[in-house]
Order: structure tokens, then sequence, then C-alpha cells
């Protein structure tokens, strides 16, 4: 069997040498504790009874938990979106679970109207307070792409 072989360059080996020392330097983080908020997890969820429970798959679901998503979650969450409604066309995304929320897609989309738009509400009005309020947007200098401040009018 004819047997071709090749010598690699330094700098060849010193690439190779430099992704194996990344790989284990990835995998020693990822070993690491993850990051934790401070303070725990205290004002990042709320509860929502609901007037009409539903059950499914032998689960009752009394209430709904909404927690601020984690912004990693909110990334993965924006991809399996646009993944369903590219393979599947538009409304798939409905029924892409939220990790940030205790129900199931399947259940939300299968609540009593009013329940569904109370918990939209509040979800909106939780996930929400993550904006810059008015006087703080307002009060920011804008910077046009050229990196010079807006002039004053």
């Amino acid at each position: 069997m004819d047997m071709v072989s090749k010598s690699l360059t330094k700098e060849q080996i010193a690439q190779i040498e430099a992704r194996q020392a990344s790989a284990v330097a990835s995998s020693a983080n990822a070993a690491k504790d993850p990051p934790r908020f401070v303070n725990g997890n205290e004002g990042r969820e709320l509860t929502i009874a609901l007037e009409f429970p539903v059950e499914f798959d032998g689960v009752v679901y009394a209430e709904a938990k909404i927690r601020r998503p984690l912004y990693r979650e909110w990334r993965a969450y924006v991809r399996a979106c646009a993944e369903a409604v590219r393979l599947n066309g538009e409304g798939a995304e409905d029924l892409i679970d939220q990790p940030w929320l205790s129900i199931p897609a399947v259940v939300l989309e299968n609540l009593d109207l009013v329940d569904g738009t109370r918990l939209e509400a509040m979800m909106a009005g939780f996930l929400d307070q993550s904006a810059l309020p008015d006087d703080e947007e307002s009060s920011s200098t804008s910077q046009p792409t050229t990196g010079d401040p807006s002039p004053s009018p």
C-alpha cells in the first residue's frame, strides 16, 4: 500500500498546539460553577393564578410562574423561534416553549382568553422593567455612526 506522509511546518505545529491548549482551557472553564446572582433570585419571579385552570398530559396548570430570563435563554429562544418559522412557516414559533414560563407553549396557547391576556400583560410589564426609563433615554447623548455627538437643537 502506498503511503504519503507530509511534514508539518513549525507554524502548523504551533497552530495545532494553540488549538489544543484552547480546548483544554475551555473544558477547565466549563467545569467551574456558573455565574450566579449576588442577591439570589429575589424579585426575578412572579406568579399569576389562572381563573380557568388547564389540564394537559395529566398535569393541572392552576397558575403560571414567570421569571426574568437569562440572556443566553433569550438568545436560544429567539434562535429556536426563527428555526421553527424557517422549517414550518409563520405561527410555528407559538409552539416553542419559553424556559422562563412555568407552563408549556401548548398550554399557553390553550388558555382561556382572559387568563392568557392577563398572563401576557403581566409578562410584558415584568420584562419591560429592563428598558431604560424615558428620562434616562432622553438625557443620554445620541451618537451618530460617525462617532460625533449629535448637535443640540
